[in-house]
């Protein structure tokens, strides 16, 4: 299909085959570029011939369809989170935009313990939703992204501590295969293909839902998230009194979330970043008191303190609302991942001297690290072989990321970026006691397109074996190659 016949085939031949709710946008239209609209869009550019709007699960069997009887690649869309290099390698091709399979209901038929959510769901529509009803779920951490979507890829979340990763919490999948049919996946309908949804699900399909797992809020909730601000002459410290509540030995409580920003604020520091860290606890200020309380002693710059209630506030809380900077689509940015055991204060040295720097360069002023410390205990209680997601993310207390912004794109500023992130990652890497701890992995939502297969989906051999045949079973001509490919 040439790229001047294309339009008038998907229009007159696809177009008849979609429900009434469906639609299809060509380039040059408003609703074209609002589909197609992503965070990264200077760097991450998929070209599209159109984007189909779907309205039902059927539109995305017959797009399918449509796009393999022409020969024409595809790409499904929903939250356009994700920063995997390859998805610019999408040319000439089909975007399905899954926005229009916003749904959530929750299922009565097992007294509420599961929802039915549509794959283009937002993370921050689930948990408004559900806290109306009295009820919460494990959603990640950023209000825009998809919820089906970090789920695919294991899914850290603020409850995973209770219940475990996103990915753990799916019941039930709707797909749409490689070939346009339409297949339901659990532990008794294509269980292989069930066990590979979650961890590594973006290979495998398009999933136009989910059965998910919810949960009952319990009386009187409530996180009390404090926020110190630290200059860089404390760095080892923190690191180090964080250390005490995670380790390779022990787990952070389940209430627990430690969290750190290395980030240039010039009106603190004009020259350094600052090192912003945040004591999240599930519960009163005076059951957090004996966490926060080691890091006070270090003489922090400033401390505030705030109590969340509503769980879809955490996100706020935390930085990463529906307006923060997960939300905007103004800059290009170059993200590295590392999944850690413990904070080697040396190594993290490294990383904040290279991140600092880098943040003193033209265009780059906002670029920052992101340390995420998630209470492992609900990962770690659900058996390793039981999903798709690798042992080295379910054993891991750390998810480490180094965003570097820049100009959105400004070729210049994105190669250094790709340089400094080269060597973010190796710093992190030196920290690491391969020969005690095994390799480390990469958490695959956070993948960028320099990680091998083996960080990102494990490295015992009968992983990758496993999920390769089962991707020739269920994709043989590879037609889900564009992000993090097997």
């Amino acid at each position: 299909m040439s790229a001047e016949s294309g339009p008038y085939q998907i229009l007159h031949d696809l177009g008849p085959r979609l429900s009434p709710n469906a639609a299809i946008h060509l380039p040059g239209s408003d609703d074209f570029a609002r589909t197609t609209s992503r965070w990264n869009p200077g760097q991450i550019r998929p070209s599209y011939i159109a984007s189909v709007e779907v309205g039902s699960e059927e539109d995305v069997a017959e797009t399918i369809k449509f796009a393999n009887r022409h020969g024409v690649p595809f790409l499904a869309q929903s939250g356009g989170h994700g920063f995997w290099k390859g998805l610019s390698d999408v040319k000439g091709g089909i975007q399905i935009y899954l926005r229009g399979l916003n749904s959530i209901e929750v299922n009565g038929r097992n007294g509420g313990k599961t929802a039915f959510i549509g794959g283009g769901t937002l993370s921050i529509e689930v948990t408004k939703t559900l806290f109306a009803i009295g009820k919460h779920t494990v959603t990640g951490l950023c209000a825009t992204t998809s919820l089906a979507g970090p789920a695919l890829g294991g899914g850290h979340g603020f409850l995973q501590g209770h219940y475990g990763f996103m990915a753990d919490n799916i019941v039930s999948a709707n797909v749409v295969l490689a070939d346009g049919s339409i297949v339901v996946a659990n532990k008794d309908s294509h269980p292989d293909l069930y066990w590979a949804l979650r961890g590594a699900g973006h290979n495998f399909g398009i999933v136009t839902s989910l059965e998910y797992k919810i949960y009952d809020i319990p009386t009187g909730i409530r996180w009390t998230v404090t926020n110190y601000m630290f200059k860089q002459d404390k760095l080892e410290q923190v690191m180090a009194t964080a250390n005490q509540f995670i380790g390779p030995e022990m787990n952070a409580p389940r209430e627990l979330l430690l969290w750190c920003n290395l980030i240039h604020i010039p009106a603190i520091d004009p020259d350094n970043a600052i090192v912003n860290f945040k004591v999240q606890y599930e519960g009163t200020d005076a059951q957090a008191a004996p966490f926060r309380a080691p890091f006070e002693a270090l003489e922090p710059l400033s401390t505030t303190t705030e109590t969340v209630t509503e769980y879809s506030k955490l996100h706020d809380a935390m930085g990463f609302g529906e307006d923060s900077v997960g939300g905007q689509r103004t800059f290009d940015v170059n993200v590295i991942t590392a999944s850690l055991l413990r904070f080697d204060p040396q190594a993290m040295r490294k990383f904040y001297d290279i991140i600092s720097e880098h943040a003193r360069t033209p265009g780059a002023g906002t670029s920052f690290g992101m340390l995420e410390v998630y209470a492992s205990n609900g990962a770690k209680e659900v058996p390793a072989d039981s999903t798709a997601v690798p042992p080295e993310e379910r054993r891991s207390n750390i998810l480490i990321g180094g965003l570097l912004v820049h100009d959105i794109g400004n070729a210049e500023q994105a190669e250094l970026a790709w340089s400094v992130g080269s060597k973010l990652r190796a710093a992190l890497v030196e920290g690491i006691d391969v020969a005690k701890h095994g390799k480390p992995g990469s958490y695959v939502n956070y993948a960028n397109g320099e990680q091998s297969v083996e960080e990102m989906y494990g490295h015992e051999p009968w992983r990758l074996e496993k999920l390769r045949d089962l991707k020739q079973r269920y994709d043989p001509e590879r037609r889900f190659r564009f992000y993090a490919p097997i």
